[in-house]
């Protein structure tokens, strides 16, 4: 009976051992988790700062330094500037669509730009070396009406019972689906 009390207060022992490694892991993920979101939420904001500051610049020549390779775009956005007459926002109104990381470990931060407006376009902002930079050709996209990130997350449609189990293309200029199912 010595050997069963023994065995019993060494299976506690090890059950509480257990569980204080469960607990000691517990915290360490939920410290993980913490520093994750904070990580993400400063991401977040460091990209909306850095968007400001390069849609207030008074001239395309003080806004080239704030796109993302930049100096080796340079032809492709005097060309363009050449074509659409740059005009600076005054006060942009900036809002998080979403935050991505690709499999290289590239932050990317899509941003509303002045969402209340008709007019209202997305822009993408990469993280390199540690600071954010436009996406050129997303921000380009906007003068061409082919910012396909936007249509993609931007489009609103609901499905009504008559569509459920069969899969429709949707036209998101007018919300109304094409006639024929996908057969997939």
């Amino acid at each position: 009976s010595a050997a069963f009390i023994i065995g019993a207060f060494a299976f506690v022992q090890l059950e509480d051992s257990v569980a204080t490694s469960r607990e000691a892991a517990d915290r360490q993920w939920l410290a993980a988790v913490n520093e994750r979101q904070a990580a993400i939420a400063q991401d977040e904001r460091d990209a909306v700062a850095m968007a400001r500051l390069a849609l207030t610049q008074p001239r395309w020549t003080g806004f080239l330094s704030f796109i993302k390779d930049g100096r080796h775009l340079l032809p492709q956005i005097r060309d363009h500037y050449a074509s659409w007459s740059y005009a600076p926002f005054s006060d942009p109104d900036l809002q998080v669509i979403d935050r991505t990381e690709d499999e290289t470990g590239l932050t990317s931060v899509h941003l509303r730009v002045d969402g209340s407006r008709e007019w209202a376009s997305t822009i993408v902002m990469r993280k390199v070396d540690g600071t954010f930079k436009l996406d050129w050709d997303a921000f380009q996209r906007r003068f061409e009406g082919t910012n396909e990130f936007e249509s993609d997350l931007m489009g609103n449609f609901q499905l009504g019972e008559a569509f459920l189990g069969d899969r429709y293309f949707f036209d998101l200029t007018d919300d109304e689906p094409l006639e024929t199912p996908l057969d997939f």
